[in-house]
């Protein structure tokens, strides 16, 4: 059975999005611009289609300001920019800051879900986190945009988009001014190519494969290495002892 087309996903998403905006569970988009044909660097595959990123998602916003005043030793999660990762979209937690979050809109706004993309939008703008499944309670400054995709995304297969070339350089192509601000509208105007839903997923499911496989055979190449140094070391010991 062949895959449906993405421009049939995307119609179904943007029926989706019309229905939670009359429930009032999202606002409505503002009309993004049309993508012109020098903005498409290369061919897809005709079931595949060119869209910009705001026609999959139900959610970009930045997170909160001025909370250091909700600092704490215990409490929810506050992701910060020294979390996120430039090659890879895994949080990095080996430094933790918590938060009593303000029990407001504010805080409702930027709580976290799992699925969610971070994106950095100052500074070293591109810089990237995913919020796994379980991770709890967790809330994001004013330095990262959050990115929820409608419910009909695979949300892997975007976040790997991320990681491609192609988006970073889109990352680096608006920055603007001394601290390489980038707005939340750049985000909406991201340019993504959209396969079928069951092409996404088996495109995540190749990739995963792929890098289970790159980081044992990289944790193979650490112990052969640790193995030839131990082996070094031994046999240099050898020679040294009197005969």
């Amino acid at each position: 059975v062949a895959d449906e087309p993405a421009e049939i996903l995307l119609e179904k998403i943007k029926a989706e999005k019309e229905k939670l905006v009359a429930e009032k569970r999202i606002r409505r988009d503002k009309p993004l611009p049309p993508i012109n044909a020098e903005e498409i660097p290369f061919e897809i595959p005709s079931n595949w289609t060119w869209c910009r990123l705001g026609s999959v998602t139900d959610l970009i916003t930045s997170g909160s300001r001025d909370w250091a005043k909700h600092y704490s030793n215990t409490g929810a999660i506050f992701v910060r920019m020294g979390n996120l990762s430039k090659d890879s979209f895994n949080l990095r937690l080996n430094k933790i800051q918590y938060v009593n979050p303000p029990k407001n809109s504010e805080g409702n706004r930027t709580r976290l879900e799992q699925n969610d993309i971070l994106v950095s939008i100052t500074g070293e703008v591109g810089n990237l986190g995913f919020i796994p499944e379980d991770f709890g309670e967790a809330y994001i400054n004013q330095h990262t945009a959050l990115v929820r995709l409608n419910k009909k995304i695979f949300p892997t297969y975007i976040v790997f988009s991320f990681l491609s070339n192609f988006l970073q350089e889109q990352f680096n192509a608006p920055q603007r001014g001394l601290k390489n601000s980038f707005r939340l509208s750049d985000i909406d105007y991201l340019i993504i190519s959209l396969p079928p839903l069951a092409e996404q997923e088996r495109i995540v499911a190749k990739l995963e494969k792929l890098m289970k496989f790159c980081d044992e055979l990289g944790a193979n190449i650490r112990q052969g290495i640790t193995n030839a140094d131990q082996l070094l070391q031994t046999a240099l010991k050898e020679a040294l002892e009197p005969k």
